[in-house]
């Protein structure tokens, strides 16, 4: 997401364009593009998997074997995240003084090195704020797994929210799904203040 913000900040004719496309995702019911990321990843005349044969690589059961369902769910989820993490770090960037990049410029600093000695440094709290919201969505995944799943196969992928849901609305095990929502929430907590202490540091 860092370096597609660092290709969207750039002051070209057109980029207003791509900026709306990437945010698209962002505006999409998390529902509908599951139901159409299950259509893609059909292991039965898929798309991607219609890919694979073109290029004459193997068939994938994207979604049905173990090894790979986790990792399927990875991708969906980070391609539904990408957009506002996109957008934040475009705000962190356009934020950062055209000043500095000249002066970098003047003393002979290529792009890279001005990215990697001047942009990365000034962005960090944004960096360790979009890899906290991160880490706290990442134990809030639901709507991706009762979708494409239902934590399946073999449990491969019953994540924290689908553990607690089946345990309270299909197991009927109230008492053990608040222990492990009151767990989850611990969680969260803690990290959420690392965040914030981070944050306070950063502006010391």
């Amino acid at each position: 997401s860092f370096l597609l913000a660092v290709l969207l900040n750039q002051k070209v004719p057109g980029i207003r364009v791509f900026r709306v496309l990437f945010y698209l995702p962002c505006l999409t019911s998390t529902v509908a593009s599951s139901m159409v990321w299950k259509w893609l990843m059909n292991p039965q005349g898929g798309l991607l998997n219609q890919i694979l044969s073109a290029l004459g690589l193997p068939a994938c059961a994207w979604l049905n074997e173990s090894k790979t369902a986790m990792m399927s769910i990875v991708i969906i989820c980070v391609w539904s995240t990408l957009a506002s993490n996109i957008m934040i770090y475009l705000a962190a960037l356009q934020n950062v003084p055209s000043s500095v990049y000249e002066s970098a410029s003047i003393d002979g600093a290529g792009k890279l090195r001005q990215i990697w000695q001047i942009t990365l440094p000034l962005v960090a709290p944004t960096t360790f704020f979009v890899l906290t919201m991160a880490l706290i969505g990442s134990f809030q995944v639901f709507d991706q797994i009762w979708v494409l799943t239902s934590g399946g196969p073999a449990h491969a992928t019953t994540v924290p929210m689908y553990s607690i849901y089946t345990n309270a609305f299909r197991e009927s095990q109230l008492g053990y799904a608040c222990a492990q929502a009151m767990i989850l929430f611990l969680m969260i907590l803690a990290v959420t203040l690392v965040q914030q202490k981070f944050n306070k540091e950063s502006l010391v």
